[in-house]
């Protein structure tokens, strides 16, 4: 199977004080797996969270190295046509969900 790049995927997060962010992400879908790489958060990102398919939704840590270590887990399942997940950072968790677009960009994987 070849892998499925998109680029510029709108992802929403869901605060803990019920305030919207959104942030700009490449998702890459392969088999077994899909990563998504958020290199222009506004707070302590750039992540690069590598989930892994388990059953019927994907669970990831964040793989960046950095100086100082960012705990982070995130689980995320499809529903419908849209994911939707818990993302676990520092012990503060979030909503999140995403669209993938429906036209596919095929890359070598």
């Amino acid at each position: 199977m070849a892998a499925q790049r998109y680029p510029e995927v709108s992802i929403q997060f869901l605060t803990p004080d019920d305030e919207a962010v959104n942030v700009k992400a490449t998702v890459l879908l392969r088999q077994g797996e899909m990563v998504i790489d958020i290199r222009d958060q506004p707070s302590s990102g750039p992540y690069l969270v590598c989930g892994e398919k388990v059953d019927h939704f994907f669970a990831g840590v964040d793989s960046l190295e950095r100086e100082e270590n960012v705990h982070l887990v995130a689980r995320w399942a499809l529903l419908g046509d849209v994911y939707v997940g818990i993302w676990i950072e520092e012990g503060t968790e979030y909503l999140f969900s995403f669209r993938v677009p429906r036209k596919k960009v095929t890359t070598r994987a």
